[in-house]
């Protein structure tokens, strides 16, 4: 799945792609894609709207990070003991 983020004037922001919302507040947004983690801080942020089956998110507020993380990997407990 293609993803895009699309920021005008650090007030809207569209975000397709999404896999999973993880968390929703005022001040930060939580997502999963399909390779990372997507977060976004701001203050008075409210979700506009969101497609789960399409994986489009559109939020407005004042934006003032945008944060890429990547996923860990799963590991077996086994193989992380006898690494």
């Amino acid at each position: 799945m293609d993803s895009n983020i699309i920021l005008k004037n650090r007030k809207n922001l569209s975000v397709s792609g999404i896999e999973k919302v993880v968390s929703v507040s005022q001040k930060q947004l939580s997502m999963e894609m399909e390779d990372c983690s997507l977060f976004v801080l701001g203050e008075n942020m409210e979700v506009k709207k969101l497609d789960v089956d399409c994986g489009n998110l559109e939020v407005e507020g004042l934006i003032s990070e945008i944060k890429y993380a990547g996923k860990k990997e799963k590991t077996n407990l086994i193989k992380r003991i006898f690494k």
